[in-house]
């Protein structure tokens, strides 16, 4: 029996495996089976809180009378590939739901997902939820859980390898020339005591990868500051080492204390694809198997380009970059403007809400949003000042001081002290938000200082935090500037 022919027939039986006569109902069902099918140990109870290879081979064709007619009789997915259409056909029952949102749960379904420039269908099970979810990046993660130190499946497009000899050196520091292509070569080059085992060539959702297990040996040397780091909020649970970027506009590592199960899919003339389940430390939960049986439902449909360009000044381009000291002009609410003394990596997210970033030895310790918030991001109305700081006396997590006034853009402005309490196992949540736009909201930092005001266009929000000590001088040095200088409106 030939390769193709195992890989062929391996193929088709996962197709059936997971071939269900109402995705959406019963996709969850069908991956719990596949995982008692495949490990064998005793079943565990899941609680969840509510809160590559060189370019060495394409994609494959199913070819063959036997695979044809076992697709037909499947009558599920069907996939076609010509060596002319890098493009994976599919055809499945109810088409799937666009997942085109961030920071909520997911009904249980069928989704399509184009936030990676790789199209991809995948079946979400029951208490999940999405993440970030824009820009060549996106997130899934158990039910209450987020951030870093939870159990998640991250995927990118990654632009440049960290540098195998110091993966946990600023990224300024390092050497970013590694060929996307030799996933193997950056293996064999790393510092010991990351990889475990040997890597494995495989498939996922349809294209060729390389598989390998990732868990940090007391000999790692950690860094902290590959992408920029928040102090490790629980002991132990610091951002080690790097494994890629997207030009630093976002960025995937690996943390002490966690397992991880990495995927680099090729994408043949296109950037890779990199896929990333962590079990956040969670050994017991199993949650390495779970991440896997989802990512088994995945279908990519074809394989475009980066969304992040690999050329060109990314600010002028619409995507978040360092923007030069000067006036800075933002399409956040009816448009704002204001001065910078020093240059800033800035998000502008989206027409209700913008953020600066503010580093230190290349390290983002604190940051600075500006936003117009009407409700809180569970719905309640917001029309006031004191609405506002009703809101944020009702968060269990939060500690806030009301410090006094000053005048912004000619308006009087609440000065409110803000201090969130750490909650184990779980990240911020957002507070503030906007009608239109359900889907985001404003989080606030560890330690930091909001500014409200009520003008003509609404409620307006200043706001800066800080990780660490380190940035709080630095992140009130951006809040005065922009305090100082704010333009809003026309």
């Amino acid at each position: 029996m030939s390769h193709l022919t195992k890989r062929v027939e391996r193929d088709l039986k996962q197709i059936a495996d997971r071939a269900t006569p109402s995705p959406h109902a019963d996709a969850w069902d069908a991956i719990q089976t596949r995982i008692a099918e495949q490990v064998d140990q005793p079943d565990r109870e899941i609680v969840m809180l509510d809160a590559d290879r060189p370019s060495r081979r394409s994609l494959r064709v199913l070819v063959g009378t036997a695979a044809a007619a076992l697709l037909l009789a499947i009558g599920v997915i069907a996939l076609t590939r010509s060596d002319e259409d890098s493009s994976l056909d599919i055809t499945t029952g109810p088409p799937p739901e666009a997942l085109d949102f961030e920071f909520q749960p997911i009904p249980v379904g069928r989704y399509r997902v184009e936030t990676l420039g790789a199209p991809f269908v995948i079946d979400i099970p029951d208490r999940w939820g999405v993440e970030l979810n824009d820009l060549g990046f996106f997130v899934l993660s158990p039910s209450g859980f987020s951030g870093p130190s939870g159990p998640a499946i991250a995927m990118m497009r990654p632009s440049n390898l960290a540098d195998p000899s110091q993966p946990g050196a600023p990224s300024s520091q390092q050497a970013d020339d590694w060929p996307l292509n030799d996933i193997d070569g950056w293996i064999d080059a790393l510092v010991p005591g990351v990889v475990a085992g040997e890597p494995v060539d495989t498939t996922i959702g349809g294209l060729d990868a390389v598989r390998f297990d990732v868990t940090l040996s007391s000999e790692v040397e950690c860094g902290d500051q590959f992408f920029g780091h928040e102090e490790p909020q629980y002991p132990g649970n610091v951002g080690c080492i790097g494994l890629a970027t997207n030009r630093d506009v976002r960025g995937l590592d690996f943390y002490r204390n966690q397992n991880y199960r990495v995927w680099w899919i090729d994408g043949g003339d296109e950037a890779p694809i990199v896929v990333i389940a962590s079990d956040g430390g969670r050994v017991s939960d199993n949650f390495i198997d779970q991440a896997e049986a989802v990512l088994d439902t995945m279908i990519f449909e074809s394989i475009g380009p980066n969304p992040i360009p690999g050329e060109g000044n990314l600010w002028e381009l619409g995507i978040p970059d360092v923007v030069p000291s000067g006036p800075v002009t933002l399409p956040v609410g009816p448009g704002v403007t204001f001065d910078m003394s020093e240059p800033h990596f800035i998000f502008p997210q989206n027409d209700f809400h913008t953020s600066a970033l503010v580093h230190v030895d290349s390290q983002i310790v604190g940051q600075t949003d500006v936003f117009f918030p009407d409700q809180t991001f569970d719905g309640q109305t917001l029309a006031t000042v004191a609405d506002v700081v009703g809101s944020l006396e009702r968060q269990t997590d939060l500690t806030i001081t009301l410090v006094g006034t000053r005048t912004v853009n000619g308006f009087d402005a609440t000065e409110i002290d803000i201090e969130r309490r750490l909650v184990s196992g779980a990240g911020g949540s957002p507070v503030l938000g906007r009608a239109d736009q359900s889907d985001r909201g404003w989080t606030p930092q560890r330690n930091g200082t909001l500014w409200i005001l009520e003008t003509p266009e609404g409620l307006v929000a200043i706001a800066t935090g800080w990780s660490q000590p380190a940035g709080e001088e630095p992140a009130r040095g951006l809040a005065v500037d922009i305090l100082d200088s704010i333009v809003i409106g026309s």
